[in-house]
């Protein structure tokens, strides 16, 4: 999967400057006619805590196949 490839080295990177984070991604990344969601977790992040320090980014990228979708959640 070329997507987790990508990902994997900027996870070990970021785990020093931040608690926890969360990546989504989501649509078609190869020929294939489904869409396929991904979602990389590393340590904890809590959606539901007011106190909790998110940061939150949204952004689609058109790439050969189609639109993706790339969601991102970081715990400072």
């Amino acid at each position: 999967y070329i997507l987790s490839d990508i990902i994997k080295p900027i996870v070990r990177i970021s785990l020093k400057f931040y608690r926890g984070f969360v990546i989504h991604c989501s649509g078609r990344f190869t020929r294939a006619q489904m869409a396929v969601t991904k979602k990389f977790v590393k340590r904890s992040v809590s959606y539901s805590s007011i106190n909790s320090d998110l940061d939150y980014s949204q952004k689609s990228v058109v790439l050969k196949y189609g639109t993706c979708n790339l969601k991102i959640w970081i715990r400072k």
